[in-house]
């Protein structure tokens, strides 16, 4: 209980995030990315003098981490049960576009337009009705460096803006979310599989003054595998598997995603999570689900 009162002292308070939880942040996302690039050097430099593996089921998972990113149209619904009894609907539209640079670099860029429908309680919606409205806009930018069709390295930043029409259809604050992510082959396990390592550290740099701060470290292990006509599931690619640094508290769900493209243009996914593990006062929903329908343009 003692704890507890600690925790809520430290929201009503609003204490801005310390350089020193920052710089740690920074340090963990720099050690874990230069290690899986070293081990994965080995392999990448075998895996590219064989012929590159590429199928539909992995076409369609590609923009699920930042090594690769289509030229697609989602639409996704996502559905959150939370805790309370309170239930959260997204729908959102998401544009992605690569623009192709020099010496096997990309610029892939995304912009997620989502609208939510829910029913949490908050200063806008203190009795719980269920309310509808738009959510926090995201744009992501980021520089991709293509060593073949399925090894890849990839770093930039998400820009997350406070567009939201009430305070519980999104966090009130302008974030950045630096990331970076190596995709390698494991072509040991299954042919066609990989592994893709993608950290991120999202912090707010600015918003309204009566929302928490916002300091994450977002981690996910993300892993593919194909399975026979053109299905594939993929471990682990939701940004949910996340360690609050204003908490000091982890959320780790058991996260899994299957896909298909079903035509050249189309393509459907389905996901399903739900915690593993989580701190006392960090529990991001009690199971959640997500369908995606995607077009090629």
């Amino acid at each position: 209980m003692k704890g507890r009162k600690v925790v809520t002292k430290y929201h009503e308070k609003n204490s801005p995030i310390t350089i020193r939880e920052k710089k740690t942040a920074f340090f963990i996302l720099l050690v874990i990315v230069v290690t899986s690039a070293s081990l994965a050097y080995g392999d990448a430099e075998v895996d590219r003098r064989s012929e590159s593996l590429v199928n539909e089921a992995q076409e369609f998972d590609e923009g699920e981490d930042i090594t690769t990113i289509p030229q697609r149209i989602d639409f996704r619904y996502q559905f959150r049960a939370l805790s309370g009894d309170k239930d959260r609907n997204t729908f959102t539209t998401r544009i992605e576009k690569p623009f192709r640079l020099r010496d096997n670099w990309e610029l892939g860029t995304r912009l997620d337009l989502p609208v939510i429908y829910s029913e949490q309680t908050s200063s806008d919606n203190p009795d719980g009705e269920w309310r509808a409205g738009a959510g926090d806009v995201l744009i992501q930018g980021v520089l991709i460096r293509k060593f073949d069709k399925n090894n890849a390295f990839g770093f930039g930043s998400q820009l997350i803006l406070p567009t939201a029409t009430e305070d519980q259809m999104g966090k009130g604050k302008l974030q950045l979310s630096p990331t970076a992510a190596w995709k390698m082959t494991m072509n040991s396990v299954s042919k066609g599989s990989f592994f893709v390592p993608l950290v991120r550290y999202a912090f707010d740099i600015g918003g309204s003054d009566s929302s928490s701060h916002i300091s994450e470290l977002q981690v996910n292990p993300i892993f593919h595998f194909p399975l026979p006509d053109g299905w594939s599931v993929r471990l682990w690619s939701s940004p949910d598997f996340k360690y609050d640094f204003r908490l000091n508290e982890w959320f780790i769900p058991a996260d899994v995603v299957t896909s298909k493209k079903l035509t050249k243009r189309f393509g459907i996914a389905f996901q399903l999570a739900a915690p593993i593990y989580h701190g006392d006062d960090l529990k991001s929903y009690d199971w959640k689900m997500e369908t995606r329908f995607g077009f090629y343009y």
